[in-house]
């Protein structure tokens, strides 16, 4: 917002919650607004590849955050997922563990399936094998099976998406009677504001993101101007 503010544009924020069809009307109201360009944070990319078409086909420009359909080409701007994925996997075989469960939220997202991806090559370079039932998809409506692998597998640490899940994962993991992290690790990814007053504490990967916002706008910026913002 404060870059585009120092460009001389005003920045309207649109917000939306309840999934497809919500985005699809910010979508019309940006349609509407007669807005110059999008920066979009979509909760559902792959079901909004609709609501991108449309933009496109009335020449707004737009920028995806953190995640967009794989069905078709589009601008981005997020942290390297995948490195992220395989740093913190890497750290967790360094301090001795071997039987790391995954937690996922919505696995469809591309954000996701890099850090999955990361997960996974780190263990390959390790020699451990890859177990596709230590892989729990939506993980926040399947906690009582993440447990179920935890004691099945004798895991010894969960490494999840995001700092939301692994706050529902520590929550149900106490509820069994584990201590974190005494008896089980659980790690985390974003190094959101929660993550920093948690107890306990976890260790996360940290993402940029008002970096990645001012990117995102000189991105934009850059789609509505061209070459003209030499400056950019």
């Amino acid at each position: 917002q404060s870059y585009l503010f120092s460009k001389g544009y005003n920045m309207s924020i649109l917000y939306g919650d309840k999934g497809v069809g919500d985005e699809m009307d910010l979508v019309q109201e940006c349609l509407d607004s007669k807005m110059d360009g999008v920066i979009w944070f979509s909760m559902v990319p792959e079901g909004n590849l609709e609501g991108l078409k449309l933009l496109k086909n009335h020449d707004i420009p737009v920028v995806m955050l953190d995640r967009g359909p794989a069905q078709i080409p589009y601008t981005l701007v997020s942290a390297y997922n995948l490195d992220g994925g395989y740093q913190m996997a890497k750290y967790l075989i360094e301090l001795g563990h071997r039987r790391i469960l995954f937690a996922a939220s919505e696995i469809g997202f591309v954000a996701e399936r890099d850090r999955m991806a990361g997960y996974k090559l780190a263990l390959e370079e390790e020699g451990i094998s890859y177990e596709e039932r230590l892989v729990i998809k939506e993980t926040l409506v399947n906690l009582d099976l993440m447990v179920e692998r935890v004691k099945e597998f004798q895991v010894t640490a969960v490494q999840c998406v995001n700092d939301k899940v692994a706050f529902q994962v520590i929550s149900r993991l106490e509820q069994e009677g584990y201590h974190v992290p005494e008896d089980i690790s659980v790690t985390g990814f974003d190094n959101s504001v929660e993550a920093e007053y948690s107890r306990p504490r976890i260790t996360t990967i940290d993402q940029p993101f008002e970096d990645m916002g001012r990117m995102a706008a000189k991105k934009l910026l850059k789609l509505l101007y061209g070459k003209q913002l030499k400056e950019i």
